[in-house]
């Protein structure tokens, strides 16, 4: 009598890597790696210090870095995970990146995709540690490597729409996967957010390009009149000697003393719990190359939990809370109509309402995770089974 035996089909390994971020970030882990994890066995590298599973993905996480000497260190253990993991799809997110992926895909000959999650060589153009005579030839520089390097891989995934302009001549396929927010519970330990008629939050990593100082000294000039207020930031200051900066600022400025809170990185869920709380959200970065044409992925957490915006009047920003009829803009470069704006705002609970709601269904229609998902699965698929194909007539 024959013997029954069970054939086990392992699902394909995708391993997802970042010497950035970290690894409970929103689009790599909440959105990404829980899709994948759906049809593949995903495991996440990225900094932190959980070890574990989580909703499915594996995560093994690197050192925190206190030096751009330790961020070397994390790249090089990504490549040595990364040979050691041996994966059919490698996910990378930095540029900084690149030759770690080109030599795994060299010598395990795995599957590549690169996301881009912003415009890397107009960043080099915004950061502040970089001398200025020498951005515009790193940015030269930069654009030369990242495209030349993008040939070799498998998948472009691009979070704007407008990136694949500068990749138009490298054949690669390419593909679209907006940072539209996921449908998240807020956490079960909400925190109070106090007794403040006013709360204002902003989310995402602060930095003076960012509006840093820009937004206290419109809160400084704003007039709340009978009500009290207070302004949460949800994110990380960047960088570090910022905080004293601020800290001078609100020192100087009685009406900031005691209503700004700087809670650092925390998770979405946490993120959601304030935004969902408050009765305003501020995205008013100022007009950086990097900034111009992205849509900052704040907007759309902002509209997921009905919080009306005030957010700096780019083109592409105005045009997308215009035609969402959620929010209004301002110069994020002119204090006082930042604080025009939000006297309106602040003085008129009707605006705020409509402008909440407005937000909440163009998220439920259109600006939601579901529908990117779907399209991250599919492109997946489709790169897979060309593979399979290939590798079919190969043999």
């Amino acid at each position: 009598m024959p013997v029954n035996r069970e054939v086990i089909y392992l699902k394909p390994k995708v391993l997802i890597i970042s010497s950035v971020h970290f690894w409970n970030d929103a689009r790599i882990y909440y959105k990404e790696a829980i899709s994948l994890a759906k049809q593949y066995r995903v495991e996440l590298h990225a900094v932190g210090t959980f070890q574990g599973i989580s909703q499915g993905v594996e995560v093994k996480c690197l050192p925190g870095q206190r030096s751009r000497l330790a961020r070397v260190g994390n790249i090089c253990r990504l490549l040595f995970r990364g040979l050691k993991s041996r994966p059919e799809v490698l996910h990378f997110h930095d540029p900084e990146l690149i030759p770690v992926a080109l030599l795994i895909k060299l010598l395990t000959g795995c599957k590549v995709i690169y996301d881009v999650h912003e415009d890397f060589p107009a960043a080099i153009l915004s950061k502040f540690w970089i001398p200025v005579l020498l951005r515009n030839p790193l940015a030269a520089i930069a654009n030369l490597v990242e495209k030349n390097s993008s040939r070799f891989f498998n998948l472009l995934i691009f979070a704007e729409s407008y990136y694949k302009e500068k990749f138009r001549r490298v054949k690669t396929r390419t593909i679209d996967i907006y940072n539209y927010p996921v449908q998240l519970n807020p956490d079960a330990n909400c925190p109070r957010l106090g007794e403040a008629d006013i709360h204002l939050v902003y989310a995402g990593s602060l930095s003076k390009t960012r509006g840093a100082l820009t937004m206290l000294k419109a809160l400084a000039l704003t007039d709340f009149k009978d009500k009290s207020f207070h302004f949460w930031i949800l994110g990380p200051v960047r960088p570090a000697q910022l905080v004293k900066e601020i800290q001078e600022f609100i020192a100087t400025h009685e009406k900031l003393q005691g209503c700004v809170t700087f809670l650092g990185f925390v998770p979405l869920e946490t993120v959601y719990c304030y935004c969902s709380s408050a009765q305003l959200g501020l995205a008013l970065l100022h007009p950086e190359p990097n900034y111009l044409r992205s849509l900052a992925t704040k907007l759309y957490d902002y509209m997921s939990v009905g919080l009306p915006i005030l957010a700096s009047n780019f083109p592409d920003w105005a045009k997308l809370l215009a035609e969402t009829q959620s929010g209004l803009t301002a110069d994020p470069l002119d204090s006082q109509a930042i604080a025009r704006n939000l006297e309106y705002l602040i003085h008129n609970q009707e605006a705020r309402s409509t402008l909440g709601k407005h937000g909440r269904k163009a998220f439920e229609t259109q600006y939601n995770w579901a529908k990117e998902e779907e399209k991250l699965l599919e492109a997946y698929q489709q790169m897979l089974k060309k593979s399979a194909r290939l590798d079919s007539a190969n043999n």
